[in-house]
């Protein structure tokens, strides 16, 4: 989507765990040939960062996940870490997925509120998989919603 085009991705994963990868796979897409894959992560995420928000804004958060995944909106508050990362989360909001097939291409949507005092957000594509499972996120969506009264039209 244009509200995540240009955006910087980065993946975690959680030492204490079994490492896998986290690609960009060019084989397999919901509507297209790519799509981001993580591939065998006991635990760990993508995540988009998005900087400059205002408390009392809406904003539409929305992705197409195919596997096992569990998606977020973490608020961060102004205290920066000295490598320039958000280094203290106010509070989360849950990303629901529609569905139960893991194996076909589901639709995760809500709409959240910035919460009073965060200025970001990471939208967090999180998976706990055991030894080569896949899981796809594709038809990311991170977009400002101008007239809350629009939402649904």
């Amino acid at each position: 989507d244009a509200a995540c085009a240009g955006k910087v991705c980065e993946s975690w994963q959680d030492k204490r765990f079994r490492m896998g990868t986290f690609d960009l796979d060019r084989t397999v897409g919901e509507d297209d040939s790519s799509s981001l894959c993580a591939t065998g992560v006991g635990n760990g995420c993508f995540t988009l960062d998005f900087s400059g928000l205002r408390g009392g804004d809406y904003y539409e958060v929305a992705a197409s996940v195919r596997g096992a995944a569990c998606l977020e909106v973490k608020w961060m508050a102004p205290v920066r870490s000295r490598a320039g990362k958000f280094d203290r989360e106010l509070n989360f909001a849950h990303v629901p997925i529609e569905g139960t097939d893991a194996a076909a291409w589901r639709r995760a949507r809500t709409f959240v509120r910035v919460p009073d005092g965060a200025v970001g957000a990471s939208f967090v594509l999180g998976v706990h998989q055991a030894e080569g499972e896949k899981t796809h996120f594709d038809n990311l969506v991170f977009r400002k919603v101008l007239d809350f009264g629009t939402i649904g039209q």
